[in-house]
């Protein structure tokens, strides 16, 4: 019965540990501090860590806002200029 007092009473202690490590790790947030300088691959503007789905929406968005600014900065909005890459969008054609 010794036995089983003291393993129940390891249990304890090593229960009590655990928890107060994991409220520590939680609550001065080292956890979020891990997150985002250490295993966060992509992250926005702001610093939040994105998920690589995220970053890949932001990145085709990006360049789709890259390329239509391109293009109507180059052709213009009436697309007056008569370039090669422009005429391929004239209203005309």
């Amino acid at each position: 019965m010794k036995d089983t007092g003291g393993i129940i009473g390891a249990f304890a202690v090593w229960a009590f540990i655990f928890w107060g490590v994991n409220h520590v790790w939680v609550h001065w947030g080292i956890k979020d501090w891990i997150e985002v300088n250490v295993t966060c691959t992509h992250k926005n503007f702001i610093g939040h860590c994105l998920t690589d789905d995220e970053y890949l929406r932001q990145v085709a968005r990006d360049a789709a806002n890259d390329a239509l600014f391109e293009l109507t900065t180059y052709c213009g909005w009436s697309f007056h200029r008569g370039e090669s890459r422009c005429l391929a969008f004239h209203p005309t054609n």
